[in-house]
């Protein structure tokens, strides 16, 4: 119990940050190889009602699960943790955009939790991220 209080600091730098790596790693890998690029792709862009044409639309959607799925694993495995979030944070400001663009009031349930776990972690000092590869390098 003594070392849980005396680490709370870097433990709660552990769980925001696996947390995190753990939503998008799942967000990415289910868009890559559960329910696939090309659904993926057709509901966003019968959505959209073809305002986009649906090549730009795959391409996004591609590099976009493949944003997540890599960030996702490096999170988990806290190496290159601050450029990842930021990286991340970027991410989900397009994402929002484009899903903006879709419908102005679309539903945010998905995006503000990861969006509050990116500006929490970006807050914390990188002197906690100690249970990391970043650590250890």
């Amino acid at each position: 119990m003594e070392w849980i209080v005396s680490h709370k600091e870097e433990l709660a730098q552990f769980i925001v940050r696996a947390v995190l790596g753990v939503l998008f790693l799942f967000q990415g890998y289910d868009k890559l190889f559960g329910v696939g690029i090309g659904a993926t792709t057709d509901a966003i862009a019968d959505a959209m009602k073809n305002m986009i044409p649906k090549p730009f639309v795959r391409f996004s959607v591609t590099i976009s699960s493949a944003i997540e799925l890599g960030g996702g694993l490096l999170l988990l495995l806290g190496l290159l943790t601050y450029p990842v979030v930021a990286i991340l944070g970027i991410h989900i400001v397009l994402v929002s955009a484009a899903m903006s663009f879709r419908e102005a009031l679309w539903d945010m349930r998905f995006v503000l939790p990861r969006l509050m776990l990116i500006v929490v972690l970006l807050l914390l000092p990188a002197e906690w991220n100690v249970f990391s590869l970043d650590h250890m390098f």
